[in-house]
This record gives C-alpha cells, sequence and structure tokens, in this order.
C-alpha cells in the first residue's frame, strides 16, 4: 500500500464505505447520511483520498457496485431522490434523458425559479399586453426591462415563458 493519503480507494472500500454511509428506506432508496450539495441535493463525497474534488455519492456508487460510467453520461435516478446511492435505483443516461426525466417529474426550473431570470411573471404579462396594444417595439421593450429584443420576441412568442397566461 502506498502513502497513507495518495493511494486511490479500491472498490470494495467504497462499496463499504457507502453501506456505512446511507439510511436504507422502506422504498428501497439508500440514503446518503453525509456531506450533501445543497444546490442540487446530491450526497457527495471525496472519491480518491489525495483529491480536494467531491464526487456525487450516486456516481461514486454507480461506479463502486456496477462499473465505469462512460464519459459525458448522466447517472439517472429511477426513484427520483437525488440522496439514494442504491446501484438498484440507477441507471446510465444521456443528458437528454436526463432533461427528459427532470421535465416529466416537473423539477425543470422555470421562469422565475431559474436563479439567472431577469423577467418576473408579472413583467411577461406587461410585455405580452403592451406589445398586442401596440405603438412599442420589441427593442424599446427589451431596453425597458433590461433584456434583449430576441427575449422579447420570445416571450411574446411564448417560445419562452409558456406557463405564464
Amino acid at each position: 500500500m502506498g502513502k497513507r493519503g495518495t493511494k486511490p480507494r479500491t472498490a470494495e472500500q467504497m462499496r463499504q464505505h457507502i453501506k456505512n454511509s446511507v439510511t436504507v428506506r422502506d422504498n428501497g432508496c439508500w440514503e446518503w447520511q453525509k456531506a450533501r450539495d445543497w444546490r442540487y441535493g446530491y450526497g457527495v463525497l471525496k472519491w480518491a483520498r489525495e483529491s480536494r474534488k467531491e464526487t456525487q455519492a450516486h456516481r461514486v456508487s454507480y461506479t463502486a457496485f456496477i462499473g465505469e460510467i462512460p464519459e459525458g453520461a448522466h447517472i439517472l435516478h429511477s426513484c427520483d431522490n437525488p440522496l439514494c446511492c442504491n446501484p438498484e435505483h440507477l441507471r446510465v443516461g444521456s443528458n437528454s434523458e436526463n432533461v427528459q426525466d427532470k421535465v416529466s417529474r416537473g423539477r425543470q426550473q422555470k421562469g422565475e425559479e431559474f436563479p439567472q431570470s431577469k423577467l418576473t411573471e408579472d413583467a411577461v404579462r406587461h410585455i405580452r399586453r403592451r406589445y398586442a396594444q401596440g405603438g412599442i417595439s420589441q427593442r424599446a421593450l427589451g431596453e425597458e426591462y433590461g433584456v434583449s429584443a430576441q427575449t422579447v420576441s420570445n416571450v411574446i412568442r411564448r417560445k419562452k415563458w409558456k406557463h405564464v397566461d
């Protein structure tokens, strides 16, 4: 064995660490009980001892119990529980499949929930109403609300903010 702190953990050590770091729920989920990424709600840990970078616990679990994750692939939860590390609840998926899962389960951020949003639902209604009345350009509305004319166009044509009446 190499110097302490320099050798990556083995898959067996990681399997044991995961088992010791979860609580098994009635639904079969293995809920991560240690460090969490509070922004996205996933469990996190360091895969290699020398690494300072945290890795999502469900990805480590998949690797330790099932095998390598293909380059660029996502690990999706069949249980829709971001803390779950049960390999039976995990599967490889593409970015597109991940987004489809998120949308179908109602977890897709939209409108004001999106952190970078410059508009509110009230502003969207106001933009649509004012443009429909005529006498103002998309560019002028964009300048008023601090967004581009293209954003105003997308709002008016309901390509964006579709959920707002």
